[in-house]
């Protein structure tokens, strides 16, 4: 038996031609035309829904990220690895939140943290009115660790000409006082250190000062700074983690204490207390930040001196007066102290209260030598 087979694009015709007999037997097949219409034609395609059965990645260049797994996926397109635009892979500065501000489309911008806010803990936050800082301290290995929290405090311009203010939030890192740094305190004898806030460039930075220093901390200046050490045994110099040079600053609090030996921090202070409120005002007073002083170098019989310091000073002034001689302590036109050598000459002494923006004078006799002191 001979057999054979006709293909064309609608049926499948088969034909059998049995010996001797010249009949032919048709079968027609219907052909499986849904599926051929369903196969993707060469070229462009708009009509293919998914692809399954893949065994190599689609490289970028395909559209793909030549890679089979996610982590493999933002590896090969630079992404960060978590996926998140604040992740690794990122370089971002402290205190700054990303996002743009310029009114355009376009890269990511580092944004401030505005006044009135601040950014800490990973948390941004309104900044609130602070009456009282909060500052706190604390004893251990013989050291005195000193720090303070969520501050929000305006600065003045480290331009003395200028008024400008420098609103500045955040949380500064601790200051130590190391075992052996006295801070110019005495052994066994109270003292009070005053607590600063500096302005360096920007971040808070924490400061310390021994009351007894005479170190002027009216806040109408700048202040230089000694980085603490062992060494920091005086009470004229302020002290911070890292030495600074003509900076804003600002009063926080001050901290009561009372070691057995100085240097050796171990004994809890006695009192903390934040700046604020009607707390360390005193400082402003006659006797905080003033020291005794010999100005006898600079100081003349019959002149006149004004008291620039902003206080009320106390002036006194040796002299040898001459007999059947009268010295005098004038204060603002006014002759407030009088010595009269009657019979011989003798040594007198002129004291004299000052308030601030005064004049002063002394008209007769001759200063002893280092005889003219002010408490300034």
């Amino acid at each position: 038996m001979t057999s054979t087979t006709f293909v064309d694009q609608q049926t499948v015709i088969m034909a059998s031609w049995l010996n001797d007999v010249n009949t032919a037997t048709y079968t027609t097949v219907p052909a499986n035309t849904t599926a051929i219409a369903g196969k993707a034609a060469l070229g462009a395609n708009t009509d293919i829904t998914s692809l399954g059965g893949l065994t190599t990645p689609l490289s970028q260049g395909q559209g793909g990220t030549g890679a089979t797994t996610t982590a493999g996926a933002r590896t090969n397109l630079g992404a960060a690895a978590s996926g998140l635009a604040t992740a690794s892979g990122l370089t971002q500065s402290t205190n700054k939140l990303l996002g743009r501000t310029t009114a355009s489309t376009g890269a990511i911008e580092e944004i401030s943290v505005g006044t009135g806010l601040i950014f800490a803990a990973g948390s941004l936050s309104a900044a609130t009115s602070v009456q009282v800082q909060p500052i706190s301290a604390s004893v251990a290995a013989n050291a005195l660790t000193i720090s303070a929290s969520a501050l929000a405090l305006d600065f003045r311009s480290a331009t003395l000409t200028s008024g400008t203010v420098t609103p500045i939030s955040g949380t500064p890192s601790n200051l130590v006082v190391p075992s052996g740094a006295t801070l110019g305190t005495t052994n066994a004898i109270q003292s009070d250190l005053y607590i600063l806030a500096l302005n360096n460039a920007g971040t808070i930075e924490l400061a310390v000062v021994n009351s007894t220093g005479g170190v002027d901390l009216s806040e109408t200046g700048v202040i230089s700074t000694t980085a603490i050490s062992a060494a920091a045994t005086s009470a004229s110099v302020i002290y911070s983690t890292t030495a600074h040079t003509n900076v804003a600053y600002r009063v926080i609090g001050l901290i009561r204490s009372t070691q057995a030996t100085a240097g050796t921090w171990a004994t809890a202070p006695s009192l903390i207390q934040g700046a604020g409120g009607q707390a360390v005002t005193a400082m402003s007073s006659f006797g905080y930040g003033q020291t005794w002083q010999d100005v006898t170098a600079s100081r003349s019989l019959g002149t006149s001196y004004y008291n620039t310091t902003g206080k009320t000073i106390f002036v006194e002034i040796i002299l040898d007066i001459a007999v059947s001689t009268t010295a005098s302590g004038i204060v603002n036109g006014f002759t407030k102290w009088q010595h009269f050598a009657q019979s011989a000459a003798t040594r007198g002494t002129i004291v004299l209260l000052v308030p601030a923006g005064g004049s002063y004078s002394a008209n007769t006799g001759t200063v002893v030598s280092n005889g003219w002191n002010e408490y300034r």
